[in-house]
C-alpha cells in the first residue's frame, strides 16, 4: 500500500506540476497578447484622436455658422413675409382695377350697343316720318 500511495503522490505530483506549466503558458501567452493589444490600442488612439479634435473644430465652425446665420436667417423669413403681405395687399389693388375696367367696358360696349340701336331707331323714325309727309304731300296734292 505504500507503493500505492507513493505512486498516488507521484502522479498528482506531475499533474500538479503539468497543470503549473499550462498555466504558467497561459500566463505568458496572455500577457504577450495584452502587449499586442496595448500596441494597437495606441496606434488606433494615435489615429482617432486627431479625427476626434478635427471633428470638434468642425463641430465648433458649424455651431459658430449657425449661431451668425441665425439672424440673418429669421431676418429672410421676416423679409419674406412682409413680401408676401405687400404682394397680396398689391393683388388685392390689382383686382379691384381689373374689376373696375371690366365694369367700364361692359357699360361701353352697352352703352355703344344703345346708341347704335337709340341711332338705328331714330334712322327709322325719320325714314318713317319722310314717308309719312311724302304721302301726306301727294294725298293733299
Amino acid at each position: 500500500m505504500d507503493e500505492k500511495l507513493t505512486l498516488f503522490i507521484a502522479v498528482t505530483s506531475a499533474a500538479v506540476v503539468l497543470q503549473m506549466l499550462i498555466m504558467l503558458f497561459m500566463f505568458f501567452t496572455l500577457r504577450a497578447l495584452s502587449r499586442h493589444l496595448k500596441t494597437a490600442a495606441d496606434e488606433i488612439k494615435a489615429q482617432a484622436f486627431p479625427v476626434i479634435e478635427s471633428g470638434k473644430a468642425i463641430q465648433a465652425d458649424i455651431k459658430r455658422i449657425l449661431e451668425t446665420s441665425a439672424p440673418k436667417v429669421e431676418l429672410v423669413l421676416d423679409n419674406a413675409a412682409a413680401i408676401t403681405t405687400t404682394a397680396h395687399a398689391g393683388i388685392g389693388r390689382v383686382e379691384s382695377t381689373v374689376n373696375d375696367m371690366l365694369d367700364r367696358a361692359r357699360l361701353q360696349v352697352a352703352g355703344e350697343g344703345l346708341r347704335h340701336g337709340l341711332g338705328m331707331k331714330l334712322r327709322v323714325h325719320d325714314l318713317a316720318s319722310r314717308i309719312t309727309v311724302s304721302k301726306m304731300g301727294r294725298s293733299s296734292a
